[in-house]
């Protein structure tokens, strides 16, 4: 897996032979990847990643298994927005080779319009400027409504094959002070291998609006505590620090939705 921070202007890798077992190295790469994804390529490895555009930089393993920097980036597409002249830049890529095509998804949001899913995809790693044939479409354009209220369009995310040979799509739709809820779409994919995004397939349909035991997943935040004041952990000397009663059960019912 890998992640960019913004704070300290570096991207990292974290990787494993036993994805259950371990041991885990970490990576340290110079430099911000933003809102990057991981391409596996055969033997090769590299980073996708952009903001209103798609760049690509190849990685290495070092002999202590760890991976770094091998050239410069790459930029593949110099716009990645599609039919969009205004508002959120595309970005969020998730990079794919599946079958003759290199896939990379992206969110982008239209002023004026809802957030969509649009999908960039190429025979080859060939960058646009040196005659690479990359074609970009809106594959999603949709919100879910949410109690009346309509939705601000379900996007950013990946796709998925299952051991059944389906497809699906992990993406989201945000919610305001709810938070950004998981939209789990069908897919399907037509002659000419671009993906068909059937929204009301999975949790458009608000499958996935419930918590773990069915509850709805919008709750009160009024939590019934018990009245006596909450103890605390109450010295500084750490060899004596005794255990309150906040530790402990104390009548609190918070259900699936705070988890």
């Amino acid at each position: 897996m890998s992640v960019g921070s913004l704070t300290t202007q570096q991207t990292y890798v974290y990787s494993t032979p036993n994805i259950e077992r371990g041991p885990r190295s970490r990576s340290v790469l110079d430099g911000y990847a933003h809102d990057q994804s991981l391409l596996f390529d055969g033997d090769d490895v590299w980073l996708v990643y952009g903001g209103g555009s798609i760049d690509l930089r190849r990685l290495r393993r070092h002999d202590d298994g760890t991976l770094g920097w091998d050239g410069p980036a790459t930029r593949l597409v110099e716009d990645a927005n599609v039919d969009q002249t205004s508002g959120l830049h595309a970005e969020g890529a998730h990079a794919y080779k599946i079958g003759d095509y290199y896939y990379v998804f992206m969110i982008e949001w239209p002023s004026g319009g809802v957030r969509q899913e649009v999908l960039w995809r190429s025979p080859s790693l060939t960058p646009q400027s040196a005659g690479g044939a990359w074609e970009g479409r809106v594959v999603l354009s949709q919100g879910v409504t949410v109690g009346g209220r309509p939705g601000t369009g379900v996007a950013q995310g990946g796709v998925v094959q299952t051991y059944d040979g389906q497809w699906y799509a992990m993406l989201f739709q945000d919610e305001g002070p709810l938070g950004r809820s998981p939209q789990l779409v069908g897919v399907t994919w037509d002659d000419d291998r671009w993906p068909d995004f059937h929204s009301q397939s999975a949790s458009a349909r608000g499958g996935a609006r419930t918590a773990g035991d069915g509850a709805a997943v919008v709750a009160s935040d009024d939590v019934d505590n018990l009245r006596e004041r909450a103890g605390y952990w109450n010295t500084t000397n750490a060899d004596f620090l005794t255990e309150s009663a906040e530790n402990a059960w104390n009548g609190s019912n918070l259900g699936p939705q705070w988890q």
